[in-house]
């Protein structure tokens, strides 16, 4: 089976899109599908042809003129992934985001006679968004709730999978014991996230008046940044040394977070969002016991008293409760933190988000053969 997926960038653009996508390239290369990668204009200037990127051969398309439009943008793309498709002859065309990509492979694929999966990630729908979805043979969404605001729109139901996001699974924590935090043995929460108001961090810090009733020595940390940190430093004056903002972790200092906190805190409130939950399962990676609000996204992650616990979002008291609960039973908290992180490594691997586009796949060769 040969795949021609259709990128937005690849590396050496280092972001989380290229390290995600290359990482699915190699496991279906490991699952022994020959993959072929063509990326878009936002690639930059490139040379024509990458063919010694770590061993990977990428077919790049010239970014033209900067006043050029998007849709002429997509029409310059289309032609080169008609001239990647005479070349490699794929089976299938995989259009990863943004949607200039589907569109782009839309008109390549309808021109040569190839079936064109869309893959579209949470997060608001576009015009062109919507009309790939319906017009592509197949469909990919991050999210049971992408899946259901596509069939709201009229996508039909057969043509929509759900492939969940993955995630490497994380090294070892290597950072020193922050020196912010407190010390061994303390009961310690955390929240690791952007701080802004649709994160609820702010009834976390309510929270924290009666919790430190029961618990006069726990400690909360509150890892990131954002527009509501002045707003939240505010409100947290008056619980004096309990709250410690920490600025945005990097990657080992999350790590070192996630290990030492007791739990690590997801307090999103009530959403329409159809993102997928990528930092609680990062959580989860690194063996924390997550306690998330019980909004769309983290329910498709949380399975409750297995792998996490839940509350209700938007409710303080549900919240504290939650917490105050969790710290009553010391003994229940290893299971879960266990549980977590076998689902992070067997559920939301990169192989398993690799195998499950073979059925996908299998459907759109069928379909041809029809």
């Amino acid at each position: 089976m040969r795949i021609l997926h259709v990128l937005d960038h690849s590396v050496p653009v280092h972001t989380a899109y290229s390290h995600r996508t290359l990482s699915l390239l190699r496991q279906q290369r490991a699952l022994g599908w020959h993959t072929v990668q063509l990326t878009g204009p936002a690639q930059g200037k490139v040379e024509t042809e990458d063919r010694n990127r770590d061993g990977w051969h990428f077919i790049r398309t010239a970014p033209g003129p900067g006043w050029l439009p998007p849709l002429l943008l997509a029409r310059r793309m289309a032609r080169r992934i008609r001239h990647a498709i005479r070349l490699a002859r794929p089976d299938i065309l995989h259009a990863h985001p943004p949607a200039l990509n589907a569109a782009a492979a839309l008109w390549a694929g309808w021109r040569s006679d190839v079936p064109v999966l869309v893959e579209l990630q949470g997060g608001a729908i576009s015009m062109l968004d919507n009309y790939a979805a319906r017009a592509a043979a197949a469909v990919v969404a991050d999210s049971f709730a992408l899946r259901g605001e596509l069939l709201r729109r009229g996508v039909a139901e057969g043509r929509i999978s759900v492939v969940h996001p993955a995630i490497e699974q994380p090294r070892p924590a290597i950072a020193p014991w922050p020196a912010y935090l407190p010390g061994r043995g303390d009961p310690l929460i955390a929240y690791a996230g952007p701080l802004e108001e649709r994160g609820g961090v702010h009834l976390l810090v309510t929270a924290m008046a009666p919790l430190l009733r029961m618990y006069p020595a726990l400690r909360l940390v509150l890892a990131g940044s954002g527009p509501a940190q002045a707003a939240l430093m505010g409100r947290a004056t008056a619980l004096g040394t309990a709250v410690i903002f920490a600025g945005k972790p990097d990657r080992d200092e999350f790590g070192a977070i996630c290990e030492a906190a007791d739990i690590v805190i997801f307090p999103a409130l009530p959403t329409v969002s159809l993102a997928a939950a990528r930092k609680p399962l990062e959580a989860m990676a690194h063996g924390a016991l997550v306690l998330a609000s019980d909004t769309a996204p983290h329910r498709e992650l949380v399975d409750h008293g297995r792998n996490g616990v839940l509350f209700e979002a938007g409710s303080v008291d549900s919240l504290a409760d939650a917490v105050a609960a969790l710290l009553a039973e010391p003994a229940c908290m290893q299971p879960l933190r266990e549980r977590a992180r076998s689902f992070a490594a067997s559920e939301r691997s990169w192989e398993a988000a690799a195998r499950s586009y073979g059925p996908v796949y299998k459907r759109l060769l069928e379909d041809v053969a029809c």
